[in-house]
């Protein structure tokens, strides 16, 4: 399989493939990177898809100063999904976690037509996760609203900014999304997954005893079934 370092939207990326038809366009997670996608390609490779992944802001090679938000990562994600479009004759996404999130946004407020999204550990309803930061917190609207950024014990800081772009922004999918997650994931309950399903005629698969991070041996095995299947 080819392998090919390029830069879209002064973004580190790369290119896994030989020049298949169809493409994924691969959106990593909290603390991942566009090298995770390889995996993926090499899943996918037969099925006719090459594959496309770059580093967000704050990760991987990324060095420009940019910050892991929403009106900075969008931009990108549609660029990204842009330049695939120019080059395969479909295209597709597989997400993980908050890459999730940015992904249909991004999908939704761009001209590409995106053909499906595989979403793992999805993070789909910033919102709500928000909200349930600042409650575990003790942090209420007013008190955040005041002081506009406030730091917070093992995690992101919480901003204003951030929660009134997810109140104006919710994530609304016109493809389908078929999502794969843990039994027990500690970072996104499934009620809220369960609620982006319905609302949005997505299907759900669940990998017993998985957590947020799927990363074990049998839940890659799980999860690349899922993936070939899915394909």
């Amino acid at each position: 399989m080819k392998i090919t370092e390029t830069e879209i939207g002064g973004a580190p990326a790369v290119l896994y493939g030989d020049g298949a038809e169809k493409a994924y366009l691969f959106v990593h997670g909290l603390f991942g990177n566009k090298y995770e996608a390889e995996r993926f390609a090499r899943v996918v490779s037969g099925a006719g898809y090459d594959v496309l992944a770059v580093d967000l802001p704050e990760h991987g090679g990324r060095d420009d100063g940019k910050k892991l938000v929403p009106w900075e990562v969008v931009p990108q994600i549609r660029a990204a999904l842009g330049w695939l479009d120019e080059r395969y004759a479909g295209v597709s996404l597989r997400t993980t976690s908050v890459g999730t999130y940015f992904s249909l946004l991004a999908a939704g407020a761009g001209d590409v037509v995106v053909e499906k999204c595989l979403a793992v550990s999805p993070l789909v309803d910033m919102v709500s996760m928000i909200n349930g930061v600042m409650a575990a917190n003790g942090v209420d609207d007013d008190r955040l609203e005041r002081e506009r950024v406030i730091e917070v014990p093992g995690g992101q800081p919480l901003s204003w900014e951030y929660l009134t772009y997810a109140k104006e922004h919710p994530v609304r999918t016109s493809f389908p999304v078929h999502i794969l997650c843990g039994e027990k994931d500690e970072v996104v309950p499934f009620e809220t997954v369960e609620r982006f399903a319905e609302e949005n005629a997505a299907d759900i698969t669940v990998i017993p005893g998985a957590k947020h991070w799927i990363h074990l041996d049998d839940e890659v095995a799980e999860m690349e079934k899922w993936e070939r299947g899915m394909a």
